[in-house]
């Protein structure tokens, strides 16, 4: 049996190299997200822009092999989350010593200790029941997209056309897309820029519809690395003003094509547990694979 020794996170550059090598590969590899998705991590670092070096430390913790590789880490993406295990395949076995340092380490700051499991997770569903867990809810599903065939255009309404970052550069008009979308107060021109210093922004795939009057009304944003040939698309939103009309779907569509074009083979798109309205339009895009995220608890 392998042992493991757990470090702080220090927040360096080297640390965050390997947790994102980490998730790129093991989610890579078997072609769906297996741990949290290079995009997310780049955005938990760089789009928040106003976090602090030491909030930073105290969300995440790491494990080694005896060979001083990375086997995983713990993490959350804001303070108060949900409580993420990121391992690698070779190294399930840190997971129980993940939950017990998790428990010592909120038992007193939180009430309960949420953690999460994909449902066909069986290995980490008995470990976690075996630490007296519970299954609490799903929480959100993750799909699945085959890249490997150009998708027809979808139709939009006279007026309305497809743009990119890349061309149009009114950022804060942009941000404010994402403001009114999310009903989010934090997401204004700092965010946009501090999210475009990700190691993999590419403005040309931060695909929009803008409005007959040349605004911003709805996004499908691509990401895509190389090593593997992976991409997500995050986030996807329409203004309230705007909806019902296709154009997130022609984002989409347009931001599939244009990862494809890159070299993409595999994107994946996160939503909302049903009855999340968006499922219906990610399941028209015809997802080849569909995994669905539980949140369980456990009282502290």
């Amino acid at each position: 049996m392998t042992t493991y020794t757990d470090h702080d996170y220090t927040h360096s550059d080297a640390e965050f190299a390997e947790m994102w090598h980490l998730l790129a590969e093991t989610n890579g590899r078997t072609g769906r997200p297996f741990n949290w998705t290079f995009a997310r991590l780049e955005n938990w670092r760089f789009a928040s822009w106003d976090r602090t070096p030491e909030e930073f430390r105290r969300m995440v913790h790491l494990w080694r092999d005896g060979d001083g590789r990375l086997a995983g880490f713990t993490i959350t993406e804001h303070g108060d989350d949900d409580l993420d295990l990121q391992v690698r395949p070779d190294c399930r076995d840190v997971e129980g010593p993940m939950l017990d340092w998790l428990e010592r380490r909120y038992r007193g700051e939180r009430p309960a200790l949420p953690v999460t499991c994909f449902a066909d997770d069986d290995p980490r569903a008995e470990v976690l029941r075996a630490r007296g867990f519970r299954e609490d809810r799903a929480i959100g599903n993750f799909r699945s997209y085959n890249l490997d065939q150009p998708r027809p255009s979808i139709s939009i309404p006279p007026g309305y056309r497809l743009s990119d970052l890349g061309e149009y550069s009114d950022y804060a008009t942009y941000a404010r897309l994402e403001g009114v979308a999310f009903e989010n107060d934090y997401v204004d021109e700092n965010w946009y820029r501090g999210k475009a210093r990700s190691p993999h922004y590419d403005p040309r795939l931060h695909v929009i519809v803008l409005s007959p009057g040349g605004e911003p009304v709805s996004v499908a944003h691509g990401w895509l690395e190389t090593q593997f040939c992976t991409a997500e698309i995050d986030p996807v939103a329409t203004h309230p003003d705007h909806r019902r009309l296709h154009l997130a779907e022609a984002a989409i569509v347009e931001a599939f094509n244009r990862l494809a074009s890159c070299g993409g083979r595999v994107a994946w798109i996160v939503s909302g547990a049903e009855p999340n309205p968006s499922n219906r339009l990610y399941e028209r895009l015809s997802p080849v694979s569909l995994a669905t995220m539980i949140r369980w608890s456990k009282p502290l």
